[in-house]
Protein backbone atom coordinates (compact mmCIF):
# COMPACT_ATOMS: atom_id res chain seq x y z
CA UNK A 1 0.00 0.00 0.00
CA UNK A 2 1.43 3.37 -1.05
CA UNK A 3 1.62 6.26 1.38
CA UNK A 4 0.03 9.38 -0.14
CA UNK A 5 0.47 12.71 1.59
CA UNK A 6 -1.70 15.62 0.45
CA UNK A 7 -0.77 19.10 1.67
CA UNK A 8 -3.84 21.34 1.84
CA UNK A 9 -7.47 20.48 2.57
CA UNK A 10 -9.20 22.92 0.23
CA UNK A 11 -11.41 21.77 -2.62
CA UNK A 12 -8.45 20.29 -4.55
CA UNK A 13 -6.84 18.38 -1.68
CA UNK A 14 -10.10 17.22 -0.10
CA UNK A 15 -11.61 16.01 -3.38
CA UNK A 16 -8.48 14.00 -4.14
CA UNK A 17 -8.27 12.58 -0.60
CA UNK A 18 -11.86 11.37 -0.60
CA UNK A 19 -11.51 9.82 -4.05
CA UNK A 20 -8.30 7.96 -3.20
CA UNK A 21 -9.54 6.80 0.20
CA UNK A 22 -11.84 4.28 -1.47
CA UNK A 23 -8.87 2.42 -2.94
CA UNK A 24 -7.00 -0.38 -1.17
CA UNK A 25 -3.83 0.73 -2.98
CA UNK A 26 -3.35 3.98 -1.07
CA UNK A 27 -3.15 5.10 2.55
CA UNK A 28 -4.11 8.77 2.48
CA UNK A 29 -2.82 11.47 4.82
CA UNK A 30 -4.29 14.99 4.55
CA UNK A 31 -2.33 17.83 6.16
CA UNK A 32 -3.73 21.31 6.90
CA UNK A 33 -2.93 23.90 9.53
CA UNK A 34 -6.08 25.90 8.83
CA UNK A 35 -9.07 23.72 9.73
CA UNK A 36 -10.06 20.22 10.75
CA UNK A 37 -12.66 19.92 7.99
CA UNK A 38 -12.86 21.12 4.41
CA UNK A 39 -15.00 24.24 4.14
CA UNK A 40 -16.10 26.35 1.18
CA UNK A 41 -14.02 29.52 0.91
CA UNK A 42 -16.78 31.18 -1.08
CA UNK A 43 -19.00 30.80 2.00
CA UNK A 44 -16.77 32.90 4.26
CA UNK A 45 -18.82 36.02 3.55
CA UNK A 46 -22.02 34.27 4.61
CA UNK A 47 -20.34 33.08 7.79
CA UNK A 48 -19.33 36.67 8.57
CA UNK A 49 -22.82 37.98 7.79
CA UNK A 50 -24.46 35.39 10.06
CA UNK A 51 -26.27 33.57 7.26
CA UNK A 52 -24.42 30.30 7.90
CA UNK A 53 -22.85 28.51 10.84
CA UNK A 54 -19.28 27.17 10.53
CA UNK A 55 -20.54 23.61 10.04
CA UNK A 56 -22.93 24.77 7.29
CA UNK A 57 -19.94 26.00 5.25
CA UNK A 58 -18.63 22.42 5.02
CA UNK A 59 -19.72 20.68 1.78
CA UNK A 60 -19.37 17.20 3.30
CA UNK A 61 -20.90 15.84 6.49
CA UNK A 62 -18.29 15.43 9.23
CA UNK A 63 -19.32 11.79 9.61
CA UNK A 64 -17.99 11.13 6.14
CA UNK A 65 -14.53 12.23 7.22
CA UNK A 66 -14.71 10.36 10.51
CA UNK A 67 -15.76 7.14 8.77
CA UNK A 68 -13.19 7.41 5.98
CA UNK A 69 -9.73 5.90 6.16
CA UNK A 70 -8.11 9.31 5.69
CA UNK A 71 -5.66 10.31 8.38
CA UNK A 72 -6.27 14.02 8.91
CA UNK A 73 -3.29 15.90 10.34
CA UNK A 74 -3.51 19.42 11.75
CA UNK A 75 -0.09 20.81 10.99
CA UNK A 76 2.08 23.06 8.82
CA UNK A 77 4.65 21.60 6.42
CA UNK A 78 7.95 23.42 6.84
CA UNK A 79 10.41 21.41 4.76
CA UNK A 80 10.64 18.82 1.99
CA UNK A 81 13.52 16.42 1.34
CA UNK A 82 12.87 14.90 -2.05
CA UNK A 83 15.91 12.63 -2.09
CA UNK A 84 14.67 10.90 1.05
CA UNK A 85 10.97 11.27 0.17
CA UNK A 86 10.28 12.86 3.54
CA UNK A 87 8.55 15.99 4.72
CA UNK A 88 8.69 17.82 8.03
CA UNK A 89 5.76 19.52 9.70
CA UNK A 90 4.86 21.11 13.01
CA UNK A 91 1.62 20.36 14.81
CA UNK A 92 -0.60 22.85 16.63
CA UNK A 93 1.60 22.65 19.73
CA UNK A 94 4.71 23.48 17.71
CA UNK A 95 6.09 19.94 17.95
CA UNK A 96 8.08 18.80 14.90
CA UNK A 97 7.27 15.60 13.00
CA UNK A 98 8.72 13.78 10.01
CA UNK A 99 6.80 11.63 7.53
CA UNK A 100 7.77 9.42 4.60
CA UNK A 101 5.73 9.38 1.41
CA UNK A 102 5.52 7.38 -1.79
CA UNK A 103 3.39 10.04 -3.50
CA UNK A 104 3.17 13.68 -2.45
CA UNK A 105 0.46 16.04 -3.70
CA UNK A 106 0.79 19.77 -3.07
CA UNK A 107 -2.55 21.57 -2.94
CA UNK A 108 -1.61 24.58 -0.83
CA UNK A 109 -3.75 27.10 -2.68
CA UNK A 110 -3.03 30.83 -2.70
CA UNK A 111 -2.24 33.74 -0.43
CA UNK A 112 -3.57 37.30 -0.76
CA UNK A 113 -1.12 39.53 -2.60
CA UNK A 114 0.19 42.67 -0.87
CA UNK A 115 2.39 45.45 -2.17
CA UNK A 116 5.13 47.12 -0.15
CA UNK A 117 2.96 49.97 1.11
CA UNK A 118 4.06 52.07 4.11
CA UNK A 119 2.32 50.93 7.32
CA UNK A 120 1.05 47.73 5.67
CA UNK A 121 1.59 45.79 8.91
CA UNK A 122 -0.54 47.93 11.25
CA UNK A 123 -3.70 46.42 12.73
CA UNK A 124 -6.81 46.86 10.63
CA UNK A 125 -5.53 45.53 7.29
CA UNK A 126 -6.41 42.08 5.93
CA UNK A 127 -7.02 40.04 2.84
CA UNK A 128 -9.87 37.52 2.54
CA UNK A 129 -8.80 33.97 1.83
CA UNK A 130 -8.37 31.91 5.00
CA UNK A 131 -10.36 31.40 8.18
CA UNK A 132 -7.69 33.37 10.01
CA UNK A 133 -8.36 36.30 7.67
CA UNK A 134 -12.02 36.14 8.68
CA UNK A 135 -11.08 36.25 12.37
CA UNK A 136 -8.99 39.35 11.75
CA UNK A 137 -11.75 41.03 9.76
CA UNK A 138 -14.24 40.26 12.53
CA UNK A 139 -12.04 41.97 15.11
CA UNK A 140 -11.21 44.95 12.88
CA UNK A 141 -14.80 45.70 11.82
CA UNK A 142 -16.54 45.70 15.18
CA UNK A 143 -19.20 48.45 14.99
CA UNK A 144 -17.79 50.16 18.09
CA UNK A 145 -14.42 50.84 16.46
CA UNK A 146 -15.03 50.82 12.69
CA UNK A 147 -17.08 53.47 10.91
CA UNK A 148 -15.27 53.62 7.55
CA UNK A 149 -13.68 50.91 5.42
CA UNK A 150 -11.66 50.97 2.21
CA UNK A 151 -11.41 47.95 -0.08
CA UNK A 152 -8.24 48.06 -2.18
CA UNK A 153 -8.95 46.34 -5.50
CA UNK A 154 -12.15 45.02 -6.99
CA UNK A 155 -12.90 41.71 -8.63
CA UNK A 156 -14.85 38.90 -7.05
CA UNK A 157 -13.15 38.90 -3.65
CA UNK A 158 -13.20 42.70 -3.43
CA UNK A 159 -16.94 42.97 -3.96
CA UNK A 160 -17.55 40.14 -1.46
CA UNK A 161 -15.55 41.95 1.18
CA UNK A 162 -17.29 45.23 0.38
CA UNK A 163 -20.69 43.59 0.84
CA UNK A 164 -19.57 42.02 4.11
CA UNK A 165 -18.46 45.20 5.84
CA UNK A 166 -21.23 47.31 4.29
CA UNK A 167 -23.78 44.88 5.78
CA UNK A 168 -22.71 46.12 9.22
CA UNK A 169 -23.49 49.74 8.41
CA UNK A 170 -19.87 50.65 7.73
CA UNK A 171 -19.30 53.40 5.15
CA UNK A 172 -17.48 51.45 2.43
CA UNK A 173 -15.34 52.64 -0.50
CA UNK A 174 -13.72 50.46 -3.19
CA UNK A 175 -10.53 51.82 -4.76
CA UNK A 176 -9.68 50.41 -8.22
CA UNK A 177 -7.10 51.24 -10.88
CA UNK A 178 -9.46 50.53 -13.80
CA UNK A 179 -11.91 53.07 -15.29
CA UNK A 180 -14.80 50.73 -14.45
CA UNK A 181 -15.28 47.93 -11.94
CA UNK A 182 -13.38 44.78 -13.07
CA UNK A 183 -12.92 46.18 -16.59
CA UNK A 184 -9.63 44.27 -16.70
CA UNK A 185 -11.83 41.16 -17.13
CA UNK A 186 -15.25 42.36 -18.33
CA UNK A 187 -16.12 44.32 -21.47
CA UNK A 188 -16.67 47.96 -20.58
CA UNK A 189 -20.46 47.83 -20.95
CA UNK A 190 -20.64 44.84 -18.58
CA UNK A 191 -18.26 46.51 -16.13
CA UNK A 192 -20.41 49.64 -16.13
CA UNK A 193 -23.53 47.57 -15.46
CA UNK A 194 -21.86 45.93 -12.46
CA UNK A 195 -20.49 49.24 -11.20
CA UNK A 196 -23.88 50.91 -11.31
CA UNK A 197 -25.36 47.98 -9.40
CA UNK A 198 -22.70 48.12 -6.68
CA UNK A 199 -23.15 51.86 -6.30
CA UNK A 200 -26.93 51.44 -6.11
CA UNK A 201 -26.35 49.32 -3.00
CA UNK A 202 -24.60 52.21 -1.24
CA UNK A 203 -20.93 51.38 -1.81
CA UNK A 204 -18.68 54.15 -3.16
CA UNK A 205 -16.15 53.54 -5.94
CA UNK A 206 -12.96 55.48 -6.64
CA UNK A 207 -11.92 54.55 -10.17
CA UNK A 208 -8.52 55.10 -11.83
CA UNK A 209 -7.01 55.46 -8.38
CA UNK A 210 -4.21 53.69 -6.56
CA UNK A 211 -3.14 53.42 -2.94
CA UNK A 212 0.23 54.90 -2.05
CA UNK A 213 0.24 54.28 1.72
CA UNK A 214 -1.74 53.20 4.74
CA UNK A 215 -2.03 55.78 7.49
CA UNK A 216 -1.82 55.35 11.26
CA UNK A 217 -2.22 58.03 13.90
CA UNK A 218 -0.57 55.99 16.64
CA UNK A 219 1.72 53.70 14.64
CA UNK A 220 -0.23 50.58 15.58
CA UNK A 221 -3.79 50.88 14.18
CA UNK A 222 -5.05 51.92 10.76
CA UNK A 223 -6.55 55.40 10.57
CA UNK A 224 -6.78 55.92 6.81
CA UNK A 225 -5.65 55.21 3.27
CA UNK A 226 -3.71 57.64 1.09
CA UNK A 227 -4.14 57.62 -2.69
CA UNK A 228 -1.43 58.48 -5.17
CA UNK A 229 -3.36 61.65 -5.98
CA UNK A 230 -2.66 62.78 -2.41
CA UNK A 231 -6.26 62.34 -1.28
CA UNK A 232 -6.71 60.67 2.08
CA UNK A 233 -9.67 58.43 2.94
CA UNK A 234 -10.57 57.78 6.56
CA UNK A 235 -10.65 54.08 7.39
CA UNK A 236 -10.38 51.87 10.45
CA UNK A 237 -10.34 48.80 8.21
CA UNK A 238 -8.73 48.17 4.81
CA UNK A 239 -9.33 45.00 2.81
CA UNK A 240 -6.62 44.16 0.30
CA UNK A 241 -8.04 42.36 -2.76
CA UNK A 242 -5.51 42.93 -5.54
CA UNK A 243 -5.17 39.27 -6.41
CA UNK A 244 -3.56 36.15 -5.00
CA UNK A 245 -0.24 34.39 -5.38
CA UNK A 246 0.41 30.62 -5.22
CA UNK A 247 1.35 29.50 -1.72
CA UNK A 248 4.76 27.99 -2.46
CA UNK A 249 7.15 29.78 -0.09
CA UNK A 250 8.05 26.62 1.86
CA UNK A 251 9.28 25.01 -1.39
CA UNK A 252 12.02 27.57 -2.15
CA UNK A 253 14.84 25.09 -1.50
CA UNK A 254 13.01 21.93 -2.53
CA UNK A 255 14.44 21.59 -6.02
CA UNK A 256 10.99 21.63 -7.58
CA UNK A 257 10.62 23.81 -10.66
CA UNK A 258 8.90 27.00 -9.53
CA UNK A 259 7.78 29.94 -11.60
CA UNK A 260 4.60 31.80 -10.72
CA UNK A 261 3.43 28.50 -9.26
CA UNK A 262 4.66 24.90 -9.13
CA UNK A 263 5.28 23.90 -12.74
CA UNK A 264 3.48 20.68 -13.75
CA UNK A 265 3.05 18.70 -16.95
CA UNK A 266 -0.18 17.46 -18.51
CA UNK A 267 -0.44 14.79 -15.78
CA UNK A 268 -0.14 17.47 -13.05
CA UNK A 269 3.27 16.02 -12.25
CA UNK A 270 6.24 18.15 -11.19
CA UNK A 271 9.86 17.63 -12.24
CA UNK A 272 9.91 15.03 -9.46
CA UNK A 273 7.88 12.00 -10.70
CA UNK A 274 6.58 11.24 -7.20
CA UNK A 275 5.27 14.77 -6.56
CA UNK A 276 2.16 16.39 -8.05
CA UNK A 277 0.54 19.82 -7.67
CA UNK A 278 -3.11 20.75 -8.13
CA UNK A 279 -5.32 23.78 -7.62
CA UNK A 280 -4.28 27.41 -7.21
CA UNK A 281 -0.62 26.57 -6.62
CA UNK A 282 -0.17 24.57 -9.85
CA UNK A 283 1.22 26.17 -13.01
CA UNK A 284 0.63 24.34 -16.29
CA UNK A 285 3.69 24.08 -18.52
CA UNK A 286 1.34 23.86 -21.51
CA UNK A 287 -1.97 25.69 -21.63
CA UNK A 288 -4.47 27.12 -24.08
CA UNK A 289 -3.68 30.47 -25.67
CA UNK A 290 -6.86 32.08 -24.32
CA UNK A 291 -6.27 30.79 -20.78
CA UNK A 292 -3.67 31.24 -18.05
CA UNK A 293 -0.99 28.91 -16.74
CA UNK A 294 -2.22 29.48 -13.17
CA UNK A 295 -5.99 29.65 -12.66
CA UNK A 296 -7.05 30.32 -9.07
CA UNK A 297 -10.68 29.24 -9.49
CA UNK A 298 -12.70 26.73 -7.46
CA UNK A 299 -13.98 24.89 -10.55
CA UNK A 300 -10.47 24.45 -11.96
CA UNK A 301 -9.15 23.12 -8.65
CA UNK A 302 -11.89 20.53 -8.45
CA UNK A 303 -11.36 19.45 -12.06
CA UNK A 304 -7.63 19.03 -11.45
CA UNK A 305 -8.38 16.87 -8.40
CA UNK A 306 -10.79 14.69 -10.35
CA UNK A 307 -8.25 14.27 -13.14
CA UNK A 308 -5.41 13.34 -10.80
CA UNK A 309 -7.72 10.92 -8.98
CA UNK A 310 -8.41 9.13 -12.23
CA UNK A 311 -4.72 9.19 -13.17
CA UNK A 312 -3.69 7.53 -9.89
CA UNK A 313 -6.59 5.07 -9.73
CA UNK A 314 -6.99 4.06 -13.37
CA UNK A 315 -3.76 4.96 -15.14
CA UNK A 316 -2.43 7.61 -17.51
CA UNK A 317 -4.96 10.49 -17.57
CA UNK A 318 -4.00 13.94 -18.77
CA UNK A 319 -5.54 17.17 -17.53
CA UNK A 320 -7.23 19.18 -20.25
CA UNK A 321 -8.55 22.68 -19.77
CA UNK A 322 -12.27 22.59 -20.43
CA UNK A 323 -14.25 25.58 -21.62
CA UNK A 324 -13.88 28.43 -19.16
CA UNK A 325 -16.67 28.71 -16.62
CA UNK A 326 -17.13 30.86 -13.56
CA UNK A 327 -19.95 32.29 -11.50
CA UNK A 328 -20.29 34.85 -8.72
CA UNK A 329 -22.54 37.49 -7.23
CA UNK A 330 -22.09 41.25 -7.14
CA UNK A 331 -24.27 41.84 -4.09
CA UNK A 332 -27.57 40.39 -5.40
CA UNK A 333 -26.61 40.53 -9.10
CA UNK A 334 -25.78 37.01 -10.27
CA UNK A 335 -23.00 36.59 -12.83
CA UNK A 336 -22.09 33.64 -15.04
CA UNK A 337 -19.57 33.30 -17.81
CA UNK A 338 -18.91 30.47 -20.28
CA UNK A 339 -16.20 30.33 -22.92
CA UNK A 340 -14.25 33.39 -24.06
CA UNK A 341 -15.52 36.95 -23.58
CA UNK A 342 -12.59 39.38 -23.67
CA UNK A 343 -12.35 42.69 -21.87
CA UNK A 344 -12.54 45.77 -24.09
CA UNK A 345 -8.81 46.39 -23.69
CA UNK A 346 -7.86 42.83 -24.70
CA UNK A 347 -10.50 42.20 -27.36
CA UNK A 348 -9.07 41.72 -30.85
CA UNK A 349 -10.78 42.68 -34.09
CA UNK A 350 -11.42 38.99 -34.72
CA UNK A 351 -13.74 38.86 -31.71
CA UNK A 352 -17.14 40.51 -32.08
CA UNK A 353 -19.45 41.16 -29.15
CA UNK A 354 -23.14 41.90 -28.75
CA UNK A 355 -24.32 43.54 -25.53
CA UNK A 356 -27.94 43.57 -24.39
CA UNK A 357 -29.15 45.10 -21.13
CA UNK A 358 -32.65 45.73 -19.86
CA UNK A 359 -33.67 49.34 -19.42
CA UNK A 360 -33.39 49.19 -15.64
CA UNK A 361 -29.97 47.55 -15.98
CA UNK A 362 -30.85 44.67 -13.66
CA UNK A 363 -30.27 42.00 -16.34
CA UNK A 364 -27.82 41.67 -19.20
CA UNK A 365 -26.26 39.33 -21.75
CA UNK A 366 -23.04 39.71 -23.70
CA UNK A 367 -22.38 37.28 -26.54
CA UNK A 368 -18.96 36.85 -28.09
CA UNK A 369 -18.34 35.35 -31.53
CA UNK A 370 -15.77 35.16 -34.31
CA UNK A 371 -15.95 37.90 -36.92
CA UNK A 372 -14.52 35.53 -39.54
CA UNK A 373 -16.85 32.52 -39.36
CA UNK A 374 -19.42 33.75 -36.79
CA UNK A 375 -18.53 30.88 -34.45
CA UNK A 376 -19.91 31.31 -30.94
CA UNK A 377 -17.07 31.99 -28.48
CA UNK A 378 -18.66 32.75 -25.13
CA UNK A 379 -21.25 34.51 -23.02
CA UNK A 380 -21.53 36.71 -19.91
CA UNK A 381 -24.87 36.94 -18.13
CA UNK A 382 -26.04 39.22 -15.33
CA UNK A 383 -29.20 38.51 -13.37
CA UNK A 384 -29.99 35.55 -15.65
CA UNK A 385 -29.24 31.90 -14.84
CA UNK A 386 -28.17 29.72 -17.74
CA UNK A 387 -27.41 26.00 -17.98
CA UNK A 388 -23.74 25.10 -18.23
CA UNK A 389 -24.33 21.85 -20.13
CA UNK A 390 -26.12 23.65 -22.97
CA UNK A 391 -23.24 26.06 -23.48
CA UNK A 392 -20.75 23.21 -23.27
CA UNK A 393 -22.59 21.57 -26.17
CA UNK A 394 -22.63 24.76 -28.24
CA UNK A 395 -18.96 25.47 -27.60
CA UNK A 396 -17.94 21.87 -28.34
CA UNK A 397 -19.94 21.92 -31.57
CA UNK A 398 -18.56 25.35 -32.61
CA UNK A 399 -22.12 26.54 -33.21
CA UNK A 400 -22.66 29.77 -35.10
CA UNK A 401 -23.90 32.81 -33.20
CA UNK A 402 -27.25 32.83 -35.04
CA UNK A 403 -28.01 29.30 -33.78
CA UNK A 404 -27.18 30.28 -30.21
CA UNK A 405 -29.43 33.35 -30.39
CA UNK A 406 -32.28 31.37 -31.96
CA UNK A 407 -32.07 28.65 -29.30
CA UNK A 408 -31.01 30.69 -26.28
CA UNK A 409 -34.23 29.94 -24.44
CA UNK A 410 -33.07 26.29 -24.23
CA UNK A 411 -30.34 27.41 -21.83
CA UNK A 412 -32.53 29.33 -19.40
CA UNK A 413 -33.13 28.06 -15.89
CA UNK A 414 -35.90 30.60 -15.46
CA UNK A 415 -38.71 30.15 -18.01
CA UNK A 416 -40.08 33.56 -17.07
CA UNK A 417 -37.06 35.14 -18.75
CA UNK A 418 -38.16 33.79 -22.13
CA UNK A 419 -41.65 35.22 -21.70
CA UNK A 420 -40.49 38.62 -20.48
CA UNK A 421 -37.22 39.39 -22.25
CA UNK A 422 -36.36 36.85 -24.94
CA UNK A 423 -38.23 38.51 -27.82
CA UNK A 424 -36.67 41.86 -26.93
CA UNK A 425 -33.22 40.29 -26.86
CA UNK A 426 -33.67 38.48 -30.19
CA UNK A 427 -35.12 41.57 -31.84
CA UNK A 428 -32.18 43.67 -30.65
CA UNK A 429 -29.66 41.14 -32.00
CA UNK A 430 -31.37 40.82 -35.38
CA UNK A 431 -31.72 44.59 -35.69
CA UNK A 432 -28.00 45.06 -35.07
CA UNK A 433 -26.97 42.30 -37.47
CA UNK A 434 -29.27 42.78 -40.43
Amino acid sequence: MKEVYIIGNGVAGSTLALNLSSSDNYRVHLISDESDFFYSRTALMYLYMGHLTPEQTEPYERDRWEKSSIQRIRGRVIALKREEKTLSYTDQDGKAHNASYDILVIATGSLPRFLDWPNRSVKGISGLYHLNDLKHIESYTDASICKEAVIVGGGLIGVELAEMVHSRGINTTIVIREPYFWSSVLPDSDAQLVQRHIESRGVHLRTEAEVSAFLSDDGTKLSGVQLQSGEQLKAQFAGVCIGVSPNTGFLANSGLTLNEGIVVNEYLQTNDPSIYAIGDCAELSQYQSDRRAVEAVWYVAREMAETLSKHLLEGSTAYKQRHWFNSAKFFDLEYQTYGQVSSSAKRKNSEQQFHWHTQKQHKGITLSYSAHDRKFLGVNTFGIRLKQEVFEQWLNASECIETVVAQLDLAHFDPEFSKTYYNDFRYAFVSNHS
